[in-house]
């Protein structure tokens, strides 16, 4: 047995989160990595660094190793199930050309998920917002420990609907294997701006579409 603990990130973790996260995170995710916004642990992305600082601590996980080292981390928020973000003021705002690329995807992303019309009865969801295992602790059950976690923090507030979104094909892998149901796809070679011709961003094979996955847990 892998010789780990999951517990609660607090405030104090804030720095070697966000080093996990550059490492594992900002360095591999499909849309990063095709438009090369982060290549190195030394890149600056303040857009993106902002954005995950300002869901820390809240209701996080991470796992730690023996010798207290964080190796994984699933990062967490409540939202609202229509609109939980302003993207469209992140994208008049964002000065960095290739993130507001990113920001497009995640506008055209909301709008079509539908999620309001689809459950008109709930008002706030628990969305997983990123995950992050150490690369020399992958397929040790890190993350499904992690998720266990996350689903019980969702019942202990009474919040049915659990929320993941995938630009990975590895993600929505996961996500299928966690028991969630894919109520947005689309290609995205087909998610385009308006009255463009080109795509916005298209990752590299595998991940060739992008997904939003709902698991309702009563």
């Amino acid at each position: 047995m892998s010789n780990y603990t999951i517990g609660r990130i607090v405030e104090e973790d804030t720095e070697e989160v966000m080093k996990v996260l550059k490492r594992n995170f900002f360095i591999d995710e499909p849309l990063n990595k095709k438009l090369q916004y982060c290549t190195s642990v030394d890149d600056d992305c303040p857009d993106l660094d902002e954005y995950c600082r300002s869901t820390l601590p809240g209701i996080s996980f991470k796992a730690i190793d023996a010798d207290g080292k964080i190796i994984g981390v699933l990062i967490n928020g409540i939202s609202a199930v229509d609109f939980p973000i302003d993207y469209e003021s992140m994208i008049k705002n964002c000065e960095n050309p290739k993130f507001k690329k990113i920001l497009h995807i995640l506008l055209i992303r909301e709008q079509n998920a539908h999620l309001a019309t689809r459950y008109p009865n709930e008002k706030k969801l628990f969305e997983v917002k990123l995950a992050a295992t150490d690369s020399n602790w992958r397929n040790k059950g890190i993350m499904n420990k992690l998720m266990e976690e996350a689903e019980k923090s969702a019942r202990d507030l009474g919040i049915r609907l659990l929320r993941i979104d995938t630009s990975s094909a590895y993600s929505a892998k996961a996500a299928e294997k966690f028991g969630f149901t894919c109520l947005y796809k689309r290609a995205y070679t087909d998610i385009k701006l308006p009255g463009e011709s080109e795509p916005i961003i298209v990752p590299d094979p595998p991940h060739v579409v992008d997904r939003v996955f709902i698991k309702e847990l009563f």
